[in-house]
């Protein structure tokens, strides 16, 4: 045979080997279990609809943004972000988004909230004895499918109602509400969608006495909705909260706020507050400068005019009645001694 022969028979007998132990690699990898989602699984994305005032919300997985601060930027209608502290016992203002946890939202107006996350299909976290945040999975599970270590130390779990500003008795985890996990004493919480892992009950140590004594003292987030743009200090003294006013943001001072939602498609609000009577216009003009609109809203109060009941409606067209285009836009407010710009995106 010669030399040529040879060495093609060889190079086919190293290919072929190649093939096959190439093909077996990826054979025992696609075999494998993952412990949640495999790594190279595209993240998910929720949308939260969000209501005036405090609502309760969870990130059923690892979240891709991890910071409430770079959120707010883009949503002008969050005022103030809090998780309940079971160390300290009372709110306190956070700025990390942890997969686990459930965090109280406050905003403004009405708006919607988008977060992109890694689904993880269960979880376990260290709980205190009293109030503890608990989270949710991307999945709905009874609620006496969550498990304690030792067992029977979940007493209940309880959800927020934004439009009764109060809790109730939660008999089901939901994918992205968030919730309060009473303990009566510290243990590890777990659970798990159905596909990991069958449903387990526990036996609760709960009777209309300890149901009662919960409720009394399931510590309500802080009542700050009236006193929107002030800065406070959150306390809490056992079930009472205590809003102890730190600087107030009184109306000596004419401003014009940033409109919501911004960007926008096409509606948005703009919202201002007057130090004094005085007539008010709000004017829109293009990044040329040229006058897209005017309103004239007349003579006004002293007042806050924030959210979308008294802040200026602009529907996104000109003068003429016609849809604007998309692109930056800015709008001023005229008063009789003040005026005031910002910067609007329209994006469609």
């Amino acid at each position: 045979m010669s030399a040529k022969k040879k060495l093609k028979i060889l190079l086919t007998f190293i290919f072929a080997i190649t093939s096959l132990f190439i093909n077996q690699a990826f054979n025992y990898v696609n075999a494998q279990s993952w412990p949640d989602d495999p790594p190279s699984n595209p993240p998910s994305t929720i949308i939260y609809n969000l209501y005036y005032g405090w609502n309760c919300i969870s990130c059923p997985g690892e979240p891709l943004i991890t910071s409430w601060n770079t959120i707010k930027s883009e949503n002008p209608n969050i005022l103030l972000v809090v998780e309940y502290n079971p160390t300290q016992q009372k709110y306190v203002m956070v700025n990390s988004i942890e997969f686990g946890k459930s965090y109280f939202v406050g905003v403004i107006s009405n708006t919607q909230l988008s977060l992109q996350y890694y689904p993880r299909n269960s979880f376990s976290r260290e709980a205190k004895y009293g109030w503890n945040t608990l989270g949710s999975l991307p999945c709905n599970i009874p609620r006496n499918n969550i498990t304690s270590d030792p067992p029977g130390k979940l007493l209940l779990v309880v959800k927020y109602i934004n439009s009764e500003n109060k809790f109730v008795m939660a008999s089901t985890i939901e994918t992205g509400v968030g919730y309060m996990a009473g303990c009566i004493e510290d243990c590890t919480l777990s659970m798990s969608c159905p596909s990991q892992a069958p449903p387990v009950n526990q036996k609760s140590l709960m009777n209309s006495t300890s149901e009662k004594l919960y409720n009394d003292t399931i510590p309500l987030p802080p009542n700050i909705f009236d006193y929107i743009n002030s800065e406070r200090v959150i306390e809490n003294s056992g079930p009472d909260l205590i809003i102890s006013k730190l600087k107030v943001n009184t109306l000596d001072k004419t401003k014009l706020f940033s409109n919501y939602p911004n960007p926008c498609n096409p509606e948005t609000w703009i919202p201002y507050q007057l130090s004094v009577d005085t007539k008010v216009k709000i004017m829109i003009h293009s990044l040329k400068g040229d006058i897209v609109r005017v309103m004239d809203l007349g003579y006004k109060p002293a007042g806050k005019y924030i959210d979308q009941s008294k802040a200026v409606y602009w529907d996104g067209k000109n003068e003429s009645g016609e849809m604007v285009s998309s692109g930056i836009y800015y709008y001023t407010l005229l008063t009789d001694n003040f005026s005031q710009t910002k910067k609007l995106v329209i994006k469609r």
